[in-house]
């Protein structure tokens, strides 16, 4: 979190009381606080964040409350409060070692979540958190983050594009539409066939080879992990948000699926159901309990 969002919360502590809500203590100990969504808009959202220590270490499992404050007006407005619940995603890294024996270590990354807040305008806004860690000690931190008046990829509740996602049948067909090591089996039915069939689906953009945000892999994994409990009453596509022969060549741009997406990140989870319209959809880091009871939308 840099510098100014720091003054934006300390303004948010001093006007808090005339807003309805406590007033948060200024940020301390170190502590601080990172969007891990890109896209928030006016309506009902899944607000992600971070929580780290001052030297970077993670701060997970703690007990986290947030007030939320739009600053359109220049003064903040306090517009309600929620629990955080945490969600983690273990990374499985190889490492290899000088005698080329190769193991691999796991790495916990978590993310703390509120589903179903609701923002009733676009623009500027605030959260202060009050977290609670272990010990027991409440320390205080927050973020700014701007809300935009619809979003750039299809909403809950809309239909997604009928667009031909790569597909491969052979070993060598794989490796030419998918970055996985070694390919996943989620390319044998595109994104146009699956709605023609009027057949629920979860499509997954992830780039485990060239992922800016470093999570694409593990979230690959966690969706190929869940898989087998549903694919029999679920499809599952996998589609490589990069143009991967331009990418390979050292050229990074959004392939025609992504686009039609309007995705502004990656990775991006959406669940679709047999009647074509996103029942959820999920930006970034995710658990494992996030994800099914977002499949489970279209496949109960």
């Amino acid at each position: 979190m840099n510098r100014p969002w720091l003054a934006i919360l300390l303004v948010i502590s001093a006007v808090a009381p005339a807003c309805g809500s406590a007033p948060p203590s200024p940020p301390d100990g170190g502590l601080q606080a990172f969007q891990t969504v890109a896209e928030l808009t006016v309506g009902v959202n899944r607000f992600a964040f971070a929580l780290e220590e001052a030297d970077g270490a993670p701060l997970a499992d703690a007990r986290v409350r947030a007030d939320f404050y739009s600053l359109a007006s220049g003064t903040p407005q306090f517009a309600g409060s929620a629990w955080a619940r945490y969600e983690a995603l273990t990374a499985q890294t190889p490492h290899r070692h000088p005698d080329g024996s190769v193991h691999m270590h796991a790495e916990v990354r978590g993310i703390y979540v509120i589903p179903g807040i609701r923002f009733d305008r676009a623009g500027p806004w605030g959260a202060a958190f009050s977290v609670t860690g272990s010990s027991g000690r409440t320390r205080q931190t927050g973020l700014a983050f701007f809300v935009l008046e619809r979003p750039a990829t299809p909403a809950v509740g809309a239909p997604v594009p009928a667009v031909d996602t790569p597909k491969a049948r052979t070993a060598d067909g794989l490796s030419e539409v998918c970055t996985h090591d070694p390919p996943d089996h989620m390319h044998q039915v595109s994104v146009a066939e699956a709605l023609a069939a009027h057949r629920p689906f979860v499509v997954v953009f992830a780039t485990p080879a060239f992922c800016r945000s470093r999570v694409c892999g593990p979230v690959l994994d966690l969706v190929l992990g869940v898989e087998p409990r549903f694919k029999d009453r679920v499809e599952f596509i996998h589609v490589e948000p990069y143009d991967l022969e331009a990418a390979r060549a050292g050229r990074f741009g959004l392939g025609p699926a992504a686009r039609a997406f309007g995705l502004p990140s990656e990775p991006w989870v959406f669940v679709v159901g047999a009647d074509g319209r996103v029942a959820a959809k999920l930006e970034g880091i995710f658990g494992s309990q996030e994800l099914e009871a977002a499949i489970r939308l279209v496949a109960d």
